[in-house]
C-alpha cells in the first residue's frame, strides 16, 4: 500500500508540477509572440512611411537649368497644381511622421516649410519657376540631408526597441509657420 501511495503521490506531484510549469512556459511564449507581432506591426508602419517619403525624394531629385543658367527643381516647372500635389505628398509623409526618426522628421518639416513658403510667394507658373531658382540651393541641401538620413535610417529600420525608446524620450515639437508676411495684399 505504501508503494502505491508513494507512486500515486509522486505521479500527482509530477502532474501538478508539469501543469504549472507548462502554464508558465505557455504564458511566456504567448507574451513573446505578442511582442513579436507588435514589433512586426510597428516595422510595417515604419516601412509604409519610408515608402511614401522615398517617392517624394525621387520627385525632388529632378533638376534642370533655365535659359539664364540658374538651376531649379523640375517640380517648380510643372505648374502650380503639380507643385501642390508634391506638397500633398509631403503632408501625407508628415501625417505618418510618428514612424520616422526625429532627425528625418525635422528635415521633412524644413523642406515642407520651404515649399509652403514658395507656394505663398508664387501666384502663377512663371513666378513659381523664379521662386524655385531662388530656393534651389536651400532645397537641394535639405534634399541631400534627407537622402543621407533616409539611407541611415533604412539600415536601422528593424531596430524597433531602440526606435521606440528614442521616440518615448523625444521632445519633438512643431513650431508654427507664419504666413502673414508671405501673403501678397
Amino acid at each position: 500500500m505504501e508503494i502505491l501511495a508513494l507512486v500515486l503521490s509522486s505521479s500527482l506531484a509530477s502532474a501538478v508540477i508539469s501543469t504549472v510549469l507548462g502554464g508558465m512556459i505557455s504564458g511566456w511564449l504567448k507574451r513573446i509572440d505578442y511582442a513579436d507581432e507588435y514589433y512586426r506591426q510597428v516595422l510595417q508602419r515604419r516601412i509604409e512611411a519610408y515608402e511614401l517619403l522615398e517617392a517624394e525624394i525621387g520627385i525632388l531629385k529632378q533638376s534642370c537649368l533655365a535659359d539664364d543658367g540658374k538651376a531649379y527643381h523640375l517640380i517648380f516647372a510643372y505648374g502650380i497644381n503639380s507643385f501642390y500635389d508634391l506638397q500633398k505628398g509631403l503632408m501625407a509623409v508628415m501625417a505618418k511622421s510618428l514612424w520616422l526618426s526625429d532627425e528625418l522628421q525635422d528635415i521633412v518639416v524644413s523642406i515642407n516649410r520651404e515649399l509652403l513658403d514658395a507656394s505663398f510667394i508664387a501666384q502663377d507658373d512663371e513666378e513659381l519657376v523664379n521662386v524655385g531658382k531662388e530656393k534651389y540651393q536651400k532645397i537641394a541641401s535639405l534634399r541631400h540631408q534627407l537622402e543621407q538620413r533616409f539611407s541611415h535610417d533604412i539600415g536601422a529600420l528593424h531596430q524597433i526597441k531602440y526606435f521606440l525608446k528614442k521616440k518615448a524620450k523625444s521632445k519633438h515639437e512643431f513650431s508654427l509657420f507664419e504666413i502673414n508676411s508671405h501673403v501678397n495684399s
